[in-house]
């Protein structure tokens, strides 16, 4: 996986937080937006994982809570991207993925 997986990160998160979270942003009228908007972000990143299973799914939208307030800390997705990345591969060398992937054949 390693270094294959990093342009997939950069691409995903480009697009859920360079992107979406920053439309949902500028176009939300809500006085809570700021985490309103993390969170719905979280979920369409949480939804591009169902093809592999709800699990991964659901705890990928919770991971993506914190990288959301990143990106609206530094306003850039290369930390976001690299902490993606580096969380992937760690999750990939100690069978995380064997594991959910296992776990939704049940």
């Amino acid at each position: 996986m390693t270094l294959a997986y990093l342009p997939v990160a950069f691409i995903q998160e480009t697009l859920i937080r360079g992107i979406y979270q920053t439309v949902f942003y500028d176009s939300s009228q809500h006085p809570q937006k700021y985490w309103l908007v993390i969170i719905l972000a979280s979920g369409v990143f949480g939804a591009v994982h169902l093809n592999y299973s709800l699990t991964l799914a659901i705890f990928s939208a919770l991971l993506s809570i914190p990288w959301g307030w990143l990106y609206f800390r530094h306003r850039t997705v290369i930390g976001v991207t690299l902490s993606h990345w580096l969380i992937g591969n760690f999750a990939w060398l100690i069978g995380f993925w064997d594991y959910i992937n296992r776990g939704s054949a049940l």
